[in-house]
């Protein structure tokens, strides 16, 4: 990587760390304020208003930055990306407030359990996911990573402060707690997508839906997929609502919303690549290849390192703040770190089918991490509540892996066999780590084993290219590069730049 490109890195790096953080903390503050039950409640508005924005424009996201940044690299606006876009956004302003308003077949109720006082936060959710994605697909579409490393955690830290606002007061309102942590991200993203919108030389006199057609055939594939992954991310939640109880619901989508962010970091990696891939694949093609063969088993290693450290600290961590209403989440917590370690390769390869555009193919992927989840989960949840919940995901997370792993390599025709060994170490790994429990002692002599096993592994398979880490580490970092290749690069490789 370049020397900006690693300044890119480190910044959204370090960002993605403190946002996933704070995003630990708020969900920690927000179940010790409303309790197991009331928490389900929230959750289950989250996953209503969080349906509307998948079914009616996060599709159209992924055409921003793959069509927006190919703009911005050609002619510095956004003209066309924007005018295409805005035929999209008010169709589904309108279809979010008919579908709101009228409740056809009474969907919230049916569906989500929710009361009719309550259906007025299924817009205010939907929205603050749309402006969340809006802002940032625009700021990767018009090369300000930076911009989107300092607005995450400011809007991530105003949610923190508003829920503990509400906890010093002690006032455990469901609606409120809606509010505090919906309102700072509508202000701050949508505040940052107006602004990078008038410094992106794009003027309305200009704009056209010329490019509709273009976004609409890179979308409409996306639209089925996102709604399996929707399902997979919360079709669980919803089957503890139909076999179990309102705690139980409330005590999986704790762990579960853990879980997330203890892999938010992982989004720095698409970020951060798949713009990049876009302007290296235009000047020299090929550069996919040369991604997948160098740089996905030495990018893969290195996060698999740190990975470890956080599956070990994050229940000895969360555990004694969750209080005695919160303690069978503990368990559930550690049957998802299962698929942690190796849940990074998503990413890498994500990248991947975005720029090649075969995103119809991701579509059976999720389709089978879906029944996979699916199935599963509806057959232990009447037995373990939100264990069996919790292990239906993590199976099919790992599934889901593997099925991306085979495709890329066979696509582009490159051995697989140092992911492979790496992946399955992983998951080895993530299982250990549920025999292991929660105890501190425990879970830090495992991260110590876990590392040396892990290092020894890689200089084996010699995945850890020199170049690489050299590139990635050039400058003032320099140092850190070399004793990182010393430890895990045994012999020079030679990456394609």
């Amino acid at each position: 990587m370049m020397d900006r490109g690693l300044g890119q890195f480190i910044t959204l790096g370090a960002s993605k760390v403190i946002s996933a953080a704070l995003a630990i903390l708020t969900t920690l503050l927000v179940g010790r304020l409303l309790g197991p039950v009331a928490f389900g409640r929230w959750i289950l508005i989250a996953a209503a208003g969080t349906l509307l924005h998948t079914a009616l424009v996060n599709w159209t996201h992924g055409a921003t930055v793959r069509f927006g940044r190919e703009e911005w690299a050609q002619s510095g606006s956004l003209n066309r990306t924007l005018g295409a876009r805005l035929p999209v956004l008010a169709t589904a302003v309108v279809l979010t407030l008919v579908v709101v308003g009228l409740q056809p077949a009474n969907w919230g109720e049916r569906w989500f359990a929710l009361e009719a006082a309550e259906r007025w936060l299924l817009a205010v959710v939907a929205l603050s996911a749309w402006l969340s994605a809006e802002a940032q697909a625009t700021l990767q579409a018009s090369d300000r990573i930076t911009w989107q490393a300092v607005v995450a955690p400011v809007v991530a830290g105003a949610s923190v402060l508003a829920v503990l606002v509400l906890f010093r007061l002690d006032f455990r309102s469901l609606t409120a707690t809606a509010l505090a942590l919906t309102a700072p991200v509508i202000v701050g993203w949508g505040s940052t997508w107006v602004v990078s919108i008038i410094r992106s030389n794009t003027s309305i006199a200009e704009l056209s839906a010329h490019d509709l057609p273009r976004h609409l055939r890179y979308g409409a594939p996306l639209i089925p997929t996102l709604i399996l992954g929707y399902a997979s991310d919360w079709g669980d939640h919803l089957l503890l609502t139909r076999f179990s109880t309102m705690a139980q619901v409330g005590l999986f989508a704790l762990s579960y919303q853990l879980f997330v962010a203890a892999m938010a970091a992982n989004g720095v990696l698409v970020t951060l690549l798949l713009p990049r891939l876009v302007a290296q694949e235009i000047i020299a093609p090929g550069a996919m290849r040369a991604y997948l063969t160098f740089e996905v088993p030495t990018l893969y290693a290195l996060w698999m390192l740190a990975t470890v450290w956080l599956v070990a600290i994050l229940p000895i961590a969360v555990g004694p703040a969750l209080g005695s209403a919160f303690d069978a989440s503990v368990p559930v917590l550690l049957v998802l770190l299962v698929a942690i370690p190796s849940s990074v390769v998503t990413s890498f390869y994500t990248v991947l089918f975005n720029m090649q555009e075969r995103m119809g193919r991701v579509l059976g992927y999720i389709f089978l991490m879906t029944a996979t989840n699916v199935v599963l989960s509806a057959l232990l949840i009447p037995r373990l509540g939100a264990i069996g919940a919790a292990a239906g995901t993590a199976v099919s997370y790992v599934l889901g892996q593997a099925l991306y792993i085979r495709d890329q390599h066979r696509q582009l025709q490159v051995p697989a066999d140092a992911v492979w060994t790496m992946s399955a170490a992983g998951i080895i790994l993530g299982v250990s780590q549920l025999a292991v429990g929660p105890g501190a002692v425990g879970r830090i002599a495992w991260a110590v084993v876990a590392t040396a096993v892990l290092m020894m592994v890689m200089r084996r398979l010699r995945c850890v290219d020199a170049g690489v880490v050299a590139r990635l580490f050039a400058g003032r970092l320099r140092v850190v590069g070399e004793l990182i290749a010393v430890a895990l690069a045994p012999r020079r490789q030679v990456a394609n730049s």
